[in-house]
């Protein structure tokens, strides 16, 4: 993971809880600096914009997600449990994580293309590195012969909804946290298997 300052940490922490809290467009920098206890001077002297701080909250996300996958794959975890892991890993990450969880599940709003296409591009890099792993599975005819990326995109799409609803605090939300990760990764499994 790309290496922070104190100080940016203290932003992206504020800044987490305000995002996931108040949204996008009701969260502004002042309040973020308020909630870090830092100048708006020294926001900006690590981040352009509000959507700079935005980005660097998801594309965490995206390395954190990655960053398990590659650690059980260095141990050398088959494909299938590399599989249910992708599948898996948001709702892991859910409990330690869940204001940042709550963000990459949310769509914003069209009136943002910029951002849009660079969290477009968080997204497709996301899917390609998670395709590369499907591909490597296909070589060892451990997975199925398909269209690695389009399943990358499934799977990853399957994951966010379900762990968005999974948010919800009421009694489908809890079912989907508790049978939702072992769900969700035999339903991806089913999919890919040989």
């Amino acid at each position: 993971m790309e290496k922070t300052t104190p100080l940016q940490e203290r932003v992206v922490q504020a800044a987490v809880k305000l995002f996931a809290g108040r949204g996008f467009h009701g969260t502004s920098i002042r309040a973020i600096a308020c909630a870090a206890g830092v100048s708006i001077g020294a926001i900006y002297h690590h981040y352009r914009s509000k959507e700079e701080v935005f980005l660097a909250i998801l594309r965490r996300e995206y390395e954190r997600r990655r960053t398990v996958v590659e650690e059980l794959k260095a141990q050398g975890m088959a494909p299938k449990e590399l599989v249910r892991c992708v599948a898996s890993v948001h709702f892991e990450l859910l409990d330690r994580h869940q204001d940042s969880v709550k963000l990459l599940a949310q769509t914003l709003p069209t009136e943002h293309p910029r951002l849009q296409a660079r969290l477009r591009a968080l997204e497709e890099e996301y899917a390609g590195y998670v395709a590369e792993l499907l591909r490597e599975g296909m070589l060892a005819a451990q997975i199925r012969q398909c269209h690695a990326l389009t399943a990358a995109h499934a799977l990853l799409g399957m994951a966010k909804a379900v762990t968005a609803r999974a948010l919800e605090d009421d009694a489908v939300g809890h079912d989907l946290r508790v049978r939702g990760p072992e769900e969700l990764a035999e339903f991806a499994w089913r999919a890919l298997c040989p």
